[in-house]
């Protein structure tokens, strides 16, 4: 069957980061993750092909620090 992979981090852009900047802005004080994920029309302007704001695998293990960060982010949330 198909797997996904992933192969980044992956350089963005200055217009790729602006348009994640922009889809999850609605958001952006509620959550602690978000994915946007992007596909680039004819012209090669990025468009969003997917916005996850919950992830079954957050790929801990890919940056070190990002566990702690995240719980870190929770603690806050919690009020402690």
């Amino acid at each position: 069957g198909d797997h996904e992979r992933i192969e980044g981090p992956l350089p963005t852009t200055a217009a790729e980061r602006a348009l994640a900047e922009a889809a999850l802005a609605p958001f952006a004080d509620r959550i602690l993750y978000g994915r946007v994920d992007m596909a680039h029309d004819e012209a090669g302007q990025p468009m969003v092909m997917e916005l996850e704001l919950i992830e079954p695998s957050l790929f801990f293990n890919r940056q070190p620090g990002s566990a702690e960060r995240y719980v870190q982010g929770i603690v806050r949330r919690c009020g402690y």
